[in-house]
């Protein structure tokens, strides 16, 4: 018996190759795109954890103003702190090519043999570094050394970089660099090394070079230290009220021995800052595979109801002579689990090899180490036994459907019932259509839930690939419109307060359309509600300022002649709801309090800020202080040429005014980080729009198909009477097209809405800065051509066969 049974399912699925071949493909992709998911999810989950936990990360940063150096020993025992380590920090810049600064992040480290707090791993560094050297961590020279090399070919934009051959290259590690450090502290160091930080942000994403080095080293450059204590939390001290409360008794202690802490934050100690963007790559790719495997399941539909159409009246037979619905069904699903155990152990390879390829790409992006080499067996069995289940889960109503049918009308059948047609109102719709056309789609609405299912399936393809068209589109409208706000293509930030007078000299340039001055500060915000004052930048805007002409979402932006008020970034406004428009404010500046009130939210890419006119500023205050701390400088013509033209010439006067710059920063920043996210995020879009749209493709051949095995007799009577193949093929491509439009029109009627979705999901979750949502009309274009396209493609094989068939062999094989 089982031997028979094996023999039918073997020769039902080798009788439709084509069919049978469809469907094992469609779902290779789909539990491909599935697995490499799983497989990415699995290792990274826990990778970049472990990555993360090995440094031990502190809870607590606190920075101090005391005499002397803190002996942290003094301290002693603190209820809720594990570990307290001294590790200062020092800001400054890095050379890396004649004029060009990356932002540099510098570490004291007291012993390097003994970091119980914020570890740092030798690459290929001894540690401690010797003595005047520093080490840095490893994801900074790749960057360094691409701007170098960029830099030394003189390209620019997106061209492609071509060192020059008599110029030999030296590698950004290879020399010792020039360094600018806070308080006119200027050196060359040289790297002896390089270690692994994997509790830090990546230098690519930051452009920053992260560098630690010893106590006796960075003393020996003159540099200023304010002491920092690291700070992890105890075992149940780790909630965010016991870190807090643990901080509070640290400052309290800290003040017994004559320290006093002024800026404390508290970085999250149980996740990576990028984990979010990793999990939001990995739900994108999670979320196509599952749409991609769902899709699958209108081929396991078709391919059983091809099965089963033509054996209707063999069901009735076994049913006569005594087989029970049960042993029928069991048949035909062991037929589908055959099918799912042959598709996942094709995919399962590719599955393990393309997901294990994602973590890489994701590990070098957040800069951590891939952990897992390889999956646990019961990792692959559970998944090729979860795919065999699949075609049997989809494929079961239509089986224990026909298996229950009552032996005479199994019997009886013989294919579609044309009496069954519901076909008059759309013969009465498309009236002034050509005959064959009018066939089509008449045969299209012959089997409604078919259709439907083939027409969604098509719809997914269309709308991942309209949210990839309408999210590229949002992506570029946000970065020209932060461009327009940003009216400037320099920003410099000077090291300390300067007299304007310093750098009047900076409209002087023939490229320079005009420059501005103006004082940054760090403000405290005074309220009852919250007695943890955070500090945030607040912009004292010149009069007569054009530099910046923001998206304003609620009031006004600052105008000379009206009433005074401070405006905030919406970024404020999300983590202080309470500053609504006409709120009362309390700010605290340099030992000065005062009051103002909220007149307008702006839209910004940036860290939480405000903005007030420097005149009402010195006025609230009575600051007589008019130095300025910050230049912002347009190009007449802001082309990459002129900006590298500008930055020379900015970098070689300031040397020559003897003004000490923090760091010179481009304008369009924003846009460009905006931009830089763009290719990434649309080009996965579209890879799994394709992936999508080829499961789509393969669905509706498999309809196609099944639908000329249960109309085979139908298309010979019209063979018979003078239908021509060129007439059939028309037909069959016409209900393929109905179809694809169906699918197209659902997903346009939803693409607005889910695209406006993943547009503020991938701005929030990549760049913290909901984009503005912009429908793409080359979308729907293109996307109609598409549905078209896959329709006539889908639909010219099984019509081609079916249009050359013989009249005699059609109703023979319908019989």
């Amino acid at each position: 018996m089982a031997s028979s049974v094996a023999k039918k399912i073997w020769h039902d699925l080798a009788e439709r190759k084509g069919r049978s071949a469809i469907t094992i493909l469609g779902m290779c992709i789909g539990f491909w795109g599935v697995g490499s998911a799983a497989v990415a999810w699995l290792v990274l989950s826990n990778d970049l954890a472990s990555n993360f936990q090995q440094t031990n990360p502190p809870a607590i940063a606190m920075t101090l103003n005391g005499q002397g150096v803190i002996d942290v020993s003094r301290i002693g025992a603190v209820e809720g702190a594990q570990n307290i380590e001294n590790r200062p920090q020092l800001s400054g810049r890095a050379q890396y090519a004649p004029d060009r600064w990356l932002k540099l992040v510098l570490w004291v480290v007291e012993d390097f043999t003994d970091m119980r707090v914020g570890t740092v791993f030798p690459v290929n560094a001894a540690l401690p570094p010797p003595p005047g050297t520093i080490v840095v961590e490893r994801d900074g020279p790749p960057i360094a050394n691409f701007l170098k090399r960029r830099e030394q070919s003189g390209s620019v934009g997106h061209e492609r970089s071509v060192v020059d051959p008599d110029r030999p290259f030296v590698r950004f590690e290879d020399a010792p660099i020039p360094i600018q450090l806070a308080g006119g502290i200027d050196i060359a160091a040289e790297i002896s090394g390089t270690v692994f930080d994997p509790r830090q942000a990546p230098s690519r994403m930051e452009m920053a070079i992260y560098a630690y080095a010893t106590r006796d080293t960075v003393e020996q450059w003159g540099a200023a230290i304010a002491d920092r204590l690291l700070v992890t939390p105890a075992p149940g001290y780790e909630d965010e009220a016991s870190i807090h409360a643990t901080a509070a008794r640290l400052e309290a202690r800290l003040a017994e021995i004559g320290f006093t802490a002024v800026e404390t934050s508290y970085p999250s100690h149980t996740k990576h800052v990028h984990q979010f963007q990793m999990n939001s790559i990995l739900w994108l790719i999670s979320g196509v595979g599952m749409l991609a495997l769902l899709m699958c399941a209108v081929l396991v539909v078709n391919l059983i109801s091809g099965v089963l159409t033509p054996q209707v009246r063999q069901i009735g037979v076994l049913k006569a002579i005594g087989a029970s619905a049960r042993q029928i069904t069991m048949m035909y699903a062991t037929a589908m689990a055959v099918t799912g155990i042959i598709s996942a152990s094709i995919a399962l390879p590719f599955a393990i090899r393309s997901g294990f390829a994602v973590s890489g790409k994701l590990a070098a992006m957040l800069n951590f180490d891939v952990l897992t080499q390889a999956l646990p067996l019961s990792a692959c069995i559970g998944f090729v036994f979860a795919a065999s289940l699949f075609p049997v889960i989809a494929a079961l109503p239509t089986v224990c459907r026909w298996s229950r049918v009552p032996v005479t009308d199994a019997l009886r059948h013989s294919g579609a019932n044309p009496e069954q047609d519901n076909s008059p109102p759309i013969d009465r719709i498309t009236t002034l259509l050509p005959i064959t056309f009018r066939i089509g789609l008449r045969n299209a609405f012959r089997k409604p839930q078919r259709t439907l299912m083939t027409a969604a399936s098509l719809g997914l393809g269309v709308l991942v690939f309209m949210i990839a068209m309408n999210t590229r589109t949002s992506l570029l409208h946000t970065a020209e419109m932060e461009e327009n706000a940003r009216r400037f293509d320099v920003l410099i930030g000077f090291e300390e307060p300067i007299a304007a007078s310093q750098v009047s000299w900076m409209s002087a340039f023939s490229i320079v359309e005009r420059a501005e001055t103006w004082r940054v500060e760090r403000a405290a915000m005074l309220s009852a509600a919250a007695p943890q004052q955070d500090t945030f930048r607040l912009f004292r805007v010149p009069d007569n300022s054009d530099m910046m002409k923001p998206n304003v979402l609620a009031g006004r932006w600052l105008e000379d002649g009206m009433p005074y008020g401070v405006v905030i970034n919406h970024r404020l406004r999300l983590e202080r709801p309470e500053l609504g428009l006409g709120a009362a404010l309390r700010l605290e500046v340099n030992g000065q309090e005062f009051e103002t009130t909220v007149i307008g939210v702006i839209k910004e890419f940036g860290p939480a800020s405000l903005y007030i006119r420097d005149a009402e500023y010195r006025e609230l205050t009575n600051d007589p202080d008019r130095r300025i701390n910050a230049g912002f400088v347009r190009l007449k013509e802001p082309t990459e040429i002129n900006l590298a033209a500008l930055t020379a010439l900015l970098e070689s006067h300031f040397e020559l005014a003897q003004v000490r710059v923090r760091g010179l920063q481009s304008g369009k920043i924003a846009s460009r980080v905006i931009r830089g996210h763009l290719d990434s995020i649309v080009t996965t879009l579209l890879v799994l729009a394709l992936l999508v749209l080829s499961v789509s493709a393969l669905g509706m051949t498999s309809a196609v198909s099944t639908s000329i095995v249960e109309r085979g007799r139908e298309l010979a009577i019209l063979r018979a009477i003078g239908g021509t193949p060129l007439a059939i093929r028309r037909i069959l491509s016409s209900e393929a097209i109905a179809i694809a439009l169906i699918g197209w029109a659902s997903a346009l009627l939803l693409s607005a809405a889910v695209s406006g979705l993943v547009t503020d999901f991938f701005g929030e979750a990549l760049v913290e800065y909901p984009f503005d949502f912009r429908f793409s009309p080359l979308g729907v274009v293109s996307s109609f051509g598409i549905a078209v396209l896959l329709a006539m493609l889908a639909s010219n094989t099984p019509a081609r066969l079916a249009s050359r068939q013989s009249v005699r062999a059609a109703m023979q094989s319908s019989s």
